[in-house]
């Protein structure tokens, strides 16, 4: 038995015990479906290591012809960094910098933005499972996206709450569901505002919302899970537990599904100031529109994708557009993405290949460790190769 971290999540499950057979994964204990197929994708087999326009190559010819690819580029993209480790992404964003790209890491939201502008209060996973009274789940469904989650949290069934649209596999779990249309993010969550601060309001439609407020008044200790959020909801997310944590320990904590989304957002935010999009054009960092915006506007003419499939995760008028440019892919595991690429690296696994760090959803860094030998160059490896040749 060999220790392991699964990254098929932002949980980022370290308790993991992997089985070696003949060189290769015979056993996986703790892992739930997620993490069943995250070690699938990387432990079995894969493409060759390098190759240009569909044929196998040597790792150096592929390394000078990516060089190449954006060396010529006037308006490259480097997008993913999510399910890469730490030191990967640091080698990605100097590669930005370097060729004055636009760094786009895969599932930053607006919560990052908002989070930017008026701060957050956060909370790791043992804060949130020792402390908390009341547990709002809004807009996620944890049980389906992060299997482990609520096992690692330890809730009690009655302190959670979950709104959504619709009951979910969480809402099942939970002691108390407040039907929601997603339309309504915001107004909710500005009466909520309203309500916990006992500031004039009418009362006629909002009697679920006045139950949920009575019981975060209450609350000593309480913490918001969240899923994806437009701007304008994240925003008055964070601004109601700012309100809240004026007399009480009021926390939110993001759901990420890649397994170092966060680590993508840190990293970022430690070599550039901002957490999300960001334009190396001018030759210093500055916010940037993201990498649908910049796709579906015609504005990038080459990119680089690591650790990312692109072409299922964009919006089709922007897969479109990334299908018909010089592509450089460096990943672990064979992807759409990767096949349509002029320039494609099949790397060893980062957390079953080559040991790193990844960051959890809460922000805890986690060590990934390798239980195989890696017989080719990792993705932080090949990132600096072609860095180097520029």
């Amino acid at each position: 038995m060999a220790d392991a971290t699964c990254a098929g999540c932002g949980c980022a499950c370290d308790d993991i015990e992997v089985t070696v057979a003949n060189g290769r994964l015979a056993g996986l204990t703790r892992t739930c479906a997620l993490g069943d197929a995250w070690f699938a994708e990387r432990g079995g087999d894969r493409p060759p290591v390098a190759l240009v326009e569909g044929r196998a190559v040597s790792v150096d010819d592929a390394v000078d012809a990516a060089a190449a690819v954006l060396k010529q580029a006037r308006a490259p993209l480097v997008y993913g960094l999510g399910e890469t480790s730490c030191e990967a992404q640091r080698r990605a964003v100097a590669l930005a910098d370097a060729i004055g790209a636009v760094v786009d890491p895969a599932g930053a939201g607006a919560a990052q933005s908002a989070s930017q502008a008026i701060g957050s209060s956060t909370a790791t996973f043992g804060e949130i499972r020792d402390r908390a009274e009341v547990v709002v789940v809004w807009r996620a469904d944890p049980v389906v996206t992060h299997p482990r989650l609520l096992e690692r949290l330890r809730l009690d069934r009655a302190a959670l709450v979950v709104i959504d649209a619709q009951p979910t596999a969480t809402a099942e779990a939970a002691g108390e569901f407040v039907e929601l249309e997603a339309a309504r993010d915001f107004e909710a969550l500005w009466a909520l505002r309203a309500l916990t601060g006992r500031a004039p309001l009418d009362r006629s439609a909002t009697p679920p919302l006045e139950r949920l407020a009575e019981r975060l008044r209450g609350a000593r200790h309480l913490a918001f899970i969240h899923g994806a959020l437009d701007e304008l909801a994240a925003l008055a997310l964070l601004s109601l537990v700012r309100d809240l944590s004026r007399d009480r320990h009021a926390v939110t904590l993001g759901l990420r599904d890649a397994g170092n989304a966060r680590g993508a957002e840190d990293v970022l935010a430690w070599q550039t100031g901002f957490p999300a999009a960001v334009s190396f054009a001018r030759g210093h960092p500055r916010e940037g529109p993201g990498a649908a915006a910049l796709l579906e506007r015609g504005d990038v003419d080459a990119a680089l994708v690591v650790a990312a499939d692109p072409l299922v995760q964009l919006p089709a008028a922007a897969a479109d557009r990334l299908r018909g440019l010089p592509l450089v892919v460096v990943d672990a595991r064979g992807t759409a993405t990767s096949r349509a690429a002029r320039i494609a690296f099949a790397a060893a696994a980062d957390g079953i290949e080559v040991p790193g760090t990844l960051h959890r959803m809460d922000g805890v860094p986690v060590p990934l460790r390798a239980p195989l030998a890696a017989e080719r160059p990792g993705i932080e490896d090949v990132l600096a190769a072609i860095g180097g040749r520029l």
